[in-house]
């Protein structure tokens, strides 16, 4: 009897701590459950830790990289700062070249004007000197061809009666000088003289002595009016239009007077 109850007690006891166990099992289960419950939880909030801290990083190298570039900026900046004072101070050696090329350059000025003063005096002088001899030049000119053609008063196949320098005439306030005149019963020749004859003074003809040359000299507006220019030397352009304007073109040769009457035309008498 007593190793039956022995036996129950033992039995009670083992029952006993099998049901702390069972209690301690549950107990374990429930901390499982818990602990799992927990492990997600950890789980969620590191995935949510690692998101952030992978934006984190992004902003942070995207913030490195706006720190590289300013930093860059900067570098460039004082690059840019560096040359703009050594384009400063090459500007300043420029200005102070320019300004002593400026005060030799004043001086070079004064000099040059005080030499023109000078030579303009000299040339005014010189002028009034070739004036004179130009004048004089001229009324040679004009004293050969009055002498050669007074011996022989012909133009092309036109001989004249009468031969006439430096005749003035005006009227209506309008005047002109003709240097040579010849007329006969039918034609009068009006010769323009010059010792070097230009274009110039055959425009003059052209422009002013054959068109007013009736109007100042009435008497002979019935006249065929035959114009001509002399030259002891003339100018190419100046053979060119007096041949272009039908001019008969006298010249020298010898003691005598050349005529080139090829390109002769006539002005006819008034109708």
């Amino acid at each position: 009897m007593n190793h039956l109850d022995e036996m129950d007690r033992r039995l009670k006891q083992l029952a006993e701590k099998l049901a702390e166990f069972d209690n301690r099992l549950v107990e374990s289960e429930k901390h499982r459950a818990e602990f799992n419950k927990h492990r997600l939880e950890f789980d969620r909030h590191r995935a949510e830790f690692d998101k952030h801290r992978k934006e984190a990083n992004a902003r942070l190298a995207e913030l490195d990289k706006h720190r590289a570039v300013e930093a860059a900026s900067r570098a460039e900046s004082a690059i840019h700062r560096k040359e703009a004072e050594e384009h400063r101070k090459k500007a300043e050696e420029y200005h102070q070249e320019a300004a002593e090329h400026r005060a030799e350059f004043d001086k070079y000025c004064a000099k040059r004007e005080k030499f023109l003063y000078k030579l303009d005096r000299r040339l005014d002088k010189i002028a009034k000197m070739v004036g004179a001899m130009g004048n004089a030049d001229g009324r040679i000119a004009e004293e050969f061809f009055y002498r050669a053609l007074r011996r022989a008063p012909r133009i092309g196949s036109l001989e004249f009666d009468d031969i006439r320098a430096n005749v003035t005439a005006g009227r209506r306030g309008k005047s002109a000088e003709y240097d040579i005149l010849m007329t006969n019963g039918e034609f009068v020749a009006v010769v323009e003289v010059k010792r070097n004859l230009r274009e110039s003074d055959v425009e003059k003809m052209r422009e002013v002595l054959v068109p007013n040359f009736r109007f100042l000299f009435r008497e002979l507006s019935d006249k065929i009016l035959v114009p001509a220019v002399a030259g002891i030397t003339a100018d190419s352009n100046a053979v060119t239009l007096a041949y272009e304007c039908g001019y008969a073109l006298l010249s020298p040769d010898g003691q005598k007077v050349r005529e080139d009457a090829r390109y002769l035309r006539c002005i006819p008498r008034e109708k």
